[in-house]
């Protein structure tokens, strides 16, 4: 999301594709889990590093929303919860890059989606989102 404001003149060329979402590369994490700060989460935020890890032999660091803050990302993204459970998601909501809040998907339902360089420096997330814990679990 940049941080300041551009018009159709100040285009030149298109914004630049990030179409692959690399979660791990050559063995090395590019990416960081992104849990709530609800402790429910940190079970299931270790289930996504443990699988991660045996699938790639990388270990994925997991850090709470709080932590990732407002600021752009330096790796790709692993957002778990909603829009009301974490931070991030929350600003991705309000800028109309995901619409996982209360209501969608939906009581226990889940939503696996892919956001394409929301801060605009080739840095993508994937939301394991649901509309409650057990939607995301």
């Amino acid at each position: 999301m940049p941080s300041q404001k551009m018009s159709l003149k100040d285009l030149k060329e298109p914004k630049r594709l990030y179409p692959n979402t690399t979660l791990v590369e050559a063995g090395k994490a590019t990416s960081v889990i992104v849990r709530p700060g609800d402790p429910r989460y940190i079970p299931l935020a270790e289930q996504v590093q443990v699988k991660l890890r045996e699938l790639s032999g990388a270990k994925v660091s997991i850090v709470t929303d709080e932590e990732v803050g407002g600021r752009p990302p330096k790796a790709n993204l692993i957002l778990l919860g909603n829009l009301n459970t974490n931070r991030v998601a929350f600003r991705l909501y309000g800028y109309n890059y995901t619409a996982a809040d209360d209501l969608y998907p939906g009581r226990g339902g889940h939503l696996l989606q892919t956001i394409h360089d929301p801060w605009g420096n080739g840095r993508n997330a994937v939301g394991l989102f649901g509309s409650d814990f057990d939607g995301v679990r």
